[in-house]
């Protein structure tokens, strides 16, 4: 996903020669992945012309804005604080 965005059921895909069972692909994918804050919840075996950017049947994007002059603490990664007057409706239009 784009840097700076959180992602949940993110799908990707990865070209691979060596056979693996998909449970020790996971496995040895979250060994790696460990120090960080993510994780793979599931591997399969796909179709050779899966893309996952091109094949996904849709997808589902949530923006957080809120409107405060003080940033929240909870949230400062994951909302965008607009310390000004928000324009509604253009907003609606927009979307």
């Amino acid at each position: 996903t784009d840097a700076g965005v959180h992602a949940r059921g993110q799908v990707a895909h990865r070209d691979i020669v060596k056979h693996f069972p998909p449970g020790r692909f996971r496995d040895g994918l979250n060994a790696h992945l460990r120090p960080n804050p993510i994780g793979v919840l599931a591997a399969d075996i796909v179709p050779d012309d899966f893309e996952a950017r091109f094949s996904a049947i849709k997808r589902h994007y949530l923006y957080r804005i809120t409107n405060t002059r003080a940033n929240l603490a909870l949230d400062i990664s994951r909302v965008w604080r607009v310390p000004r007057a928000l324009d509604a409706d253009a907003m609606h239009k927009a979307a």
